[in-house]
């Protein structure tokens, strides 16, 4: 197990590497279980993705490309596994028929519901000792991580 107390340095702080390697090891737990998560329903955390998409409205799949900052090679093995799962129906559109729009099956929106809602619950697990303060400290934190790292990597 990661124990971060391992990590400080001679001050009592994090080392910026340790902080990063924490987050690291956080987020492989919690992908280990969203995968379980999604595996419950026969899905991956991809294809979870993906119906989260369609029931927002992204319906193309240009349109899920773009949100997702996906090619279409890999979207469209996605989602060809999505409809073969009998989650998602496709319907073709246009003069040409050549676009396709795709709608979640009753089985999706099932299989949507039960992933989200135990996601979701697994998120109020993780936080339920939290005071809301520290979750939004922790919020604002990340996200001034993520435009950092943004900047180092755009450079």
């Amino acid at each position: 197990m990661y124990n971060t107390n391992d990590h400080y340095s001679l001050g009592g702080s994090l080392s910026l590497e340790t902080t990063l390697e924490a987050l690291g090891h956080a987020s492989k737990i919690f992908q280990s279980k969203l995968s379980k998560l999604t595996k419950l329903q026969n899905i991956t955390i991809a294809e979870w993705t993906l119906l989260k998409q369609i029931a927002a409205g992204l319906i193309t799949q240009d349109q899920m490309a773009s949100a997702l900052g996906l090619d279409n090679s890999t979207l469209s093995r996605q989602l060809k596994s999505l409809t073969e799962k009998a989650l998602v129906t496709k319907t073709a559109v246009g003069q040409d028929r050549r676009q396709l729009k795709y709608s979640l099956d009753e089985v999706g929106e099932s299989a949507l519901t039960l992933v989200n809602t135990a996601y979701e619950q697994t998120v109020q697990a993780v936080f339920k000792h939290w005071p809301e303060e520290e979750q939004q400290q922790l919020q604002i934190m990340l996200n001034r991580l993520t435009h950092s790292i943004s900047k180092v990597v755009e450079k």
